[in-house]
């Protein structure tokens, strides 16, 4: 995230009238100028390691949303462009400006796009002003579509903002399953239907700086499985579930030039199967370790099913914290088999054991390999964060539930 010095610049000064560009703008595909147009570069996404078709993405795979915004309305008439702090910074301007630069535009994933006439939008110009003093900021979400984000203000958590639409940005997150209003283990909730979320800005950006270079961010944090057998039995895994409530939504404020890990709020409902009882069991010889990651298969590469969730940032510091959603911690219920290696034999056979699934303080954009360790009769759950994690992660320490 960029580091942008905030000058204390006061909202006030000449109020000036808007006027419409006269300049030809090029159309889309011919050759860009991008001292005069507003271009943007190919997109990166802060993550090292290795890629993964299990959920998690390291490159955009299809197109995202821009809003983007410079000339703030004028203070004591919201009706007219305030012109002459076009040039203040971010944090002074926020509460008033509109997202007239781009509003829900359309990015392909290498950065090309047209505006709804086929042509690009050039950088803003007004008489007697210097337009290379010129501050723009530019918020962008991951994927554009499948109505997981909506841009609001603070002025109007009600509607989707337009390019009209005044005040400091503020971006809803949804995940794709609606508000159950109690929990109810019998609705099953599609890990498939599950997108990888991610937002990105550009504070006080100026003309000459040339291409706008965003840098995505993960809004999720991600789990998968994998069972270790630490008896002298063969252990065979029938079926795996996660069943609770989990949280649905934040809100993203832009009111700084620091992207603020939001507070996860709402509840949806159900289970989500990790195992399917009906599909084709995993077994871990005696005092073994799987090789596989539960659900493994050729469509995910072998890398398992990874489960991605919401998790909220427990502003309170409360002990026990259930990050993952509102009342009680889900619950992961298994069903196994053990088994007399040396006969085949059916030792015990054990279904709808049950144990908490609690994360202390999940990070997003990290996945953790939560490791289901059998030791004796019972399931000690181990959560560890993956070398593939993204970057600022500060939580490598063990999680032991």
């Amino acid at each position: 995230m960029c580091k942008i010095k905030i000058f204390s610049l006061l909202l006030t000064g000449v109020t000036l009238l808007t006027l419409p560009s006269c300049s030809e703008e090029p159309a889309y595909g011919e050759t860009q100028d991008d001292s005069t147009y507003i271009l943007f570069g190919k997109p990166e996404i802060s993550l090292f390691g290795i890629s993964s078709r299990s959920g998690m993405e390291n490159s955009l795979d299809g197109d995202f949303c821009v809003y983007g915004y410079c000339a703030p309305r004028d203070v004591a008439n919201n009706k007219v462009t305030n012109w002459n702090n076009a040039q203040a910074g971010w944090v002074s301007k926020s509460p008033y400006v509109i997202p007239n630069i781009f509003c829900k535009q359309r990015v392909e994933r290498n950065g090309k796009y047209a505006l709804d006439n086929g042509q690009l939008r050039s950088w803003e110009t007004y008489a007697g002003l210097d337009p290379l003093q010129f501050k723009y900021t530019f918020i962008s979400y991951y994927p554009h579509d499948g109505g997981l984000f909506t841009m609001k203000t603070r002025n109007d958590k009600s509607n989707e903002a337009t390019a009209e639409s005044m005040g400091v940005p503020v971006l809803t997150f949804n995940m794709p399953f609606r508000d159950t209003g109690s929990a109810d283990p019998t609705v099953r909730l599609n890990i498939g239907d599950i997108k990888d979320a991610m937002i990105a800005a550009v504070f006080d950006r100026t003309r000459s700086q040339g291409p706008v270079d965003f840098r995505f961010e993960h809004l999720l944090s991600a789990f998968r499985f994998k069972i270790n057998n630490y008896t002298n039995l063969l252990l065979q895994i029938n079926r795996v579930e996660l069943s609770g409530s989990f949280f649905r939504s934040a809100d993203i404020d832009f009111s700084e030039t620091t992207i603020a890990r939001p507070k996860a709020t709402g509840e949806y409902s159900g289970t989500f199967v990790i195992l399917d009882g009906d599909g084709t069991p995993q077994q871990i010889a005696s005092q073994s370790e799987s090789g596989d990651f539960l659900g493994a298969s050729d469509e995910n590469s072998h890398e398992g099913v990874t489960l991605m969730l919401l998790a909220d940032i427990n502003a309170d510091n409360l002990k026990n914290y259930n990050y993952l959603g509102p009342g009680t911690a889900p619950t992961l219920v298994l069903d196994y088999t053990l088994y007399n290696e040396q006969n085949n034999t059916v030792v015990a056979d054990y279904k709808n054991v049950t144990t908490s699934f609690n994360p202390a303080n999940p990070s997003a954009g990290v996945r953790y390999t939560v490791n289901l360790n059998f030791v004796g009769n019972e399931f000690i759950l181990v959560f560890m964060p993956e070398g593939d994690s993204w970057e600022g992660d500060k939580d490598n320490d063990i999680i032991i539930n």
